[in-house]
């Protein structure tokens, strides 16, 4: 039986231009046979092709297919045997590191470390790793080592207290990056706590041994007194410039939070007043220990976690500011309270945490004792939490997500020397402001949840 080849096709005559148009394709020989011989003809008898060099381009190209069809794969370093030997001697290894972990009590640290790597979203380790997040704006350098800031409730302005070795508070333009008004300050250090009026009309600032209010509207002082030592509570009205309210600062948090009455009483919030997120905002009917303006957790005696001002807070002045909704009343408060940690703690004595990601940290602190602290902002919209872990040196701020628990963000900037005044969240939780441990203020856009 005769074997059948391919019927072969005539060989094209070819102008220069289409054997130029085809000549990369007839290189790497993706033509047929028969207009690879159509190109070489032309090449071997085309005067141009001899003065252009391309006469060559037959020799090359067989030469380019049989270096190619002499290529092979390359050989792996190690052989099978050898590989298998590698893999026995690191799980020997790891087995090893394993039982000198549980030798030295050091067994539950690394089983910790192992599943914050897994996941800390409770969905098998889906969770993706956080991303450091870069500051996108930062105001002038003459705000650098700024003591505290705050934000108007429009988030137009900011105000900032010290920087740059000065004592006074500068009121910023955000959008502009400028100064509007400079508050003079009295005192040998900058404030270290500051709030805004709901009306913007209205500015208190605060140390450890003064108070001062100013009118936003002229810049004077409206009225300047001296504070209390700690721990103390006192509500002031600011219109009058009287003292209304001195409330016992071991007890007034005893049963959550407090609303505001018509003439500056505190007394305590119904159940639900702060709403499912169990974080008040500045300005809210009601004040409480856990709130969006920044709470300070650090562990107590006996295994027991605090929130409110630490003796470190108390001796720099770092205290609660919050004025009533109608701007007229200010609550000024050094204090702490009890945080309900675990069965020994009672809700009746203590503050509970408002979600499960504070009460968690708040655990550890207790657990951890001695100088274990950490700070909170809470967004207002509910659904993240900034925190700062002091506990560990060179610690940077965590943006987590409070449904999952997962990190979904971190700041490059430290929590080395930060207090609750030192950050704060915008009012609709789509920026955060920061004073870093070096350099200007900034501020960091965060993504949408």
């Amino acid at each position: 039986m005769l074997k059948r080849g391919r019927k072969r096709r005539p060989i094209p005559r070819l102008q220069h231009e289409q054997v130029v148009e085809i000549f990369v394709d007839y290189h790497f020989g993706r033509l047929s046979p028969e207009m690879n011989t159509a190109v070489e003809r032309h090449v071997r008898s085309c005067a141009r092709c001899k003065r252009e060099g391309m006469t060559n381009a037959a020799n090359e190209r067989k030469g380019a297919v049989r270096r190619l069809r002499g290529v092979r794969g390359g050989k792996p370093l190690l052989g099978r045997r050898a590989r298998n030997v590698v893999l026995i001697l690191t799980l020997l290894l790891a087995a090893q590191v394993l039982v000198y972990q549980v030798i030295n009590g050091r067994a539950a640290a690394l089983v910790s470390l192992l599943s914050n790597n897994a996941g800390n979203g409770g969905d098998g380790g889906s969770q993706l790793p956080a991303v450091t997040l870069r500051s996108t704006n930062a105001f002038p350098l003459i705000t650098s080592g700024a003591s505290a800031i705050a934000l108007s409730s429009d988030n137009k302005e900011l105000a900032v207290a010290g920087g740059d070795g000065r004592r006074e508070v500068v009121v910023w333009d955000v959008a502009q990056d400028k100064s509007l008004l400079t508050l003079a300050w009295s005192g040998a250090t900058p404030p270290t706590s500051i709030a805004w009026s709901e009306d913007g009309s209205r500015l208190a600032a605060a140390d450890g041994s003064q108070l001062v209010i100013w009118d936003l509207t002229s810049g004077a002082t409206l009225w300047q007194l001296t504070l209390p030592a700690a721990p103390a509570m006192r509500v002031y009205d600011v219109t009058q410039q009287v003292v209304v309210g001195r409330p016992d600062p071991a007890s007034a948090f005893a049963s959550g939070a407090l609303a505001w009455g018509a003439d500056g009483d505190l007394a305590a919030a119904p159940e639900g007043a702060l709403g499912p997120v169990g974080v008040s905002t500045p300005q809210a009917p009601v004040v409480g220990m856990w709130s969006s303006a920044g709470s300070h957790i650090f562990a107590g005696d006996n295994a027991s976690a605090l929130v409110g001002a630490s003796d470190a807070d108390t001796k720099s002045g770092v205290a609660l500011l919050d004025w009533s909704p109608g701007g007229r009343y200010l609550l000024w408060g050094a204090l702490s309270q009890p945080i309900a940690v675990g069965a020994a703690a009672s809700s009746k004595t203590a503050s509970q945490p408002p979600d499960s990601v504070v009460a968690r940290l708040a655990g550890q602190i207790a657990q951890a004792g001695a100088n274990a602290s950490a700070l909170a902002w809470f967004a207002p919209v509910g659904k993240r939490v900034a925190i700062c872990d002091q506990t560990t040196t060179g610690a940077r701020v965590s943006l987590v997500d409070i449904a999952t628990g997962h990190t979904v963000y971190q700041l490059g900037e430290l929590c080395d020397g930060m207090t609750t005044h030192s950050a704060l969240w915008s009012s609709d939780g789509a920026n955060f402001y920061i004073i870093p441990a070096k350099g200007p203020v900034e501020i960091y856009a965060i993504p949408a949840a």
